[in-house]
This record gives C-alpha cells, structure tokens and sequence, in this order.
C-alpha cells in the first residue's frame, strides 16, 4: 500500500505541473524540420507551436507570429531569428518573463556569451572533436594544424580549441584573417598564399576547414578552398558533412552534428528552463554532445592515408 502510494507520487511529482506552450521558429530547411520532430517528441508533455518563416521574413513577420501563439519559451533555429529574438526581449514590456533558446545558429558561444533571457547549444562540432575523432580512426600522424579564423568572431573558441588540443598532444596554429576582412580579393589571395605545407618553419599535418561564411563561401569554395586542397598532400578537415562529398575532392572528414541527439539535448535545455527553474544565464551556451563521421574515401586514398577497418565498420 505505502509502496504503491510512494510510486505513484514519485511518478506524478516526475510529471511537469502545467503544459507549457513552446514556439519553435525555423526557416523551410530539412535539417531544421528534422530538429523539430525530435523536439516534438522529446517534449510531448508540453505544447509545441510551430512557425516557419521564409527566408527573408522581417522582424515586424517574427513578433506577429510570436504575439499570435502567446508562448511561455522560444525556440530558435537559425542566427537570424536569433538576432530578432534579442530585439523583442529587450523591447518587451510585459510582466510575464518570456526566455528563448536556441541552436543550429553559428558562433552562438560568442553571439549569446552571459545572455539574460537566452541560453542554446552550439551547433557546430568544436575543432576538439573533429580532430580527436580523425585521429582516433585515421592511420595518420595529426601534431600540427593549421586554422583559418578570424579573431574578432571566433577569438575565444580558437583560444579555447588551442589549450583544449594542447592537452592531448596537438598543436592547433591559428591563423587571424580580420585585416583581410571586407575585401574578397585580398582575403582569397592571403588564403591561396598561407594554406600550405610549412608555416612559421613548422610542418602542416593537417588543415581545419572554418565554419564562417567570410572565409568559406560559394564565390571562393572551388577557386580557393578545393584548389588547395588538390594541391596540397594533407587532410583538410571539416565539422560540415556536404564538405566531403565525393564530386567535390575536398575535405577527407567530417565530424558533423547528429541533429535526432542534437533535439534531445535542446529539448532538456528547454525543460531545465520550464520544469526546474534554470534561467538561461544559470544554462549559458553549452558544447554540442553528439556528432557522426564521414569520410571522403576516394581523398583518403589520394592522400595514402589508411582508415582503420574497425572504424569503418562504426562508421
């Protein structure tokens, strides 16, 4: 009797007190579709709203959708309705408390750094993993790297990858393209001129490829990026599946989000924020947990670099 009473205490008392409403904004992307199923299915006992928003939707298009559905939290899917979300919470003048969070934006451990109202999940694999992961399957000596970046973005992920790296043995060289920044030009040529083999008399074992649309984008993509890497016998790598594909000979790996593991972790972000009291200044922005592995094959084999079998058989 006393047992049944504690069970079935324990069990509602494990239920949240109220159906919260969640409204969950993405653009018409397929990967954001997929994040959202397993956000519905991940907070089922709550009530998800869902908007999705053209691709050049005004700021005036995401307050008539947040005001329509009266929302207890946000869920943000891209850095644009990120950026119109910081807007609205410091614009809102309400007596209800209204918190965001959100992921698959870049640079989000910057971008969001001690936010007040809203905290998220870095989307892109950290340059730790991407790195560890390669080394952990590739017959392949990884002690050097060389990393594109610029230090006004991405200075304190860099510096954190740099001691993170450090600490198991490989050197991570960054090097700062911001002088270059806002002319297309220079910046390609500074990039054709730098990715190489030796820098600074040290040798290059490998290249990680930026996730920042300045320095990689479609204009400089082939004439630059797959130029070198057709050049240069060593691995560039990548934390961006798309970047392996065979047609393009680029990169030779990828570490890239899981995007299902991905909509669990936001969903328990989401629920420390509805259930346990947790503000998104206590939850910051956190590391992404879950990533998977594609290799390029066919760059492998043109760069005489061996995959291990076992690791072939995971992947």
């Amino acid at each position: 009797m006393h047992r049944s009473l504690l069970l079935c205490l324990f069990f509602g008392l494990a239920q949240p007190l109220y159906a919260a409403k969640i409204l969950l904004l993405r653009l018409p992307v397929p990967e954001m579709k997929t994040l959202a199923r397993s956000v519905e299915k991940n907070l089922r006992d709550h009530q998800l709203e869902e908007v999705v928003l053209a691709d050049n939707a005004s700021y005036e298009d995401f307050v008539e959708a947040v005001k329509s559905k009266n929302p207890d939290v946000l869920a943000l899917l891209d850095n644009s309705t990120i950026a119109y979300a910081e807007r609205y919470l410091k614009e809102l003048k309400s007596p209800k408390t209204l918190y965001a969070a959100a992921t698959m934006g870049l640079n989000l451990k910057s971008i969001l750094k001690d936010h007040p109202k809203i905290c998220g999940i870095a989307f892109e694999v950290p340059a730790f993993q991407v790195l560890t992961r390669f080394r952990t399957y590739a017959k392949s000596s990884i002690e050097t790297v060389l990393a594109p970046y610029r230090k006004s973005e991405f200075g304190p992920s860099m510096d954190e990858a740099v001691q993170q790296l450090a600490k198991v043995q490989i050197k991570l060289i960054p090097f700062d393209l911001d002088s270059y920044s806002g002319n297309r030009d220079k910046l390609d040529q500074a990039l054709l001129q730098n990715l190489a083999t030796q820098v600074q008399g040290q040798r290059i074992d490998a290249i990680l490829i930026p996730t920042d649309s300045e320095l990689l984008n479609q204009q400089n993509l082939k004439k630059v990026w797959i130029r070198k890497a057709n050049e240069l016998p060593i691995p560039f790598l990548c934390n961006i599946e798309s970047l392996t594909q065979k047609r393009q000979n680029f990169c030779a790996f990828a570490a890239y989000p899981d995007i299902d593991d991905l909509g669990r972790q936001f969903s328990d972000q989401i629920r420390q924020i509805l259930e346990s009291g947790f503000s998104p200044k206590d939850l910051g922005v956190e590391y992404i947990a879950s990533a998977k592995d594609k290799f390029n094959l066919d760059k492998m084999r043109a760069l005489k670099i061996e995959v291990r079998e076992e690791s072939l058989i995971e992947l």
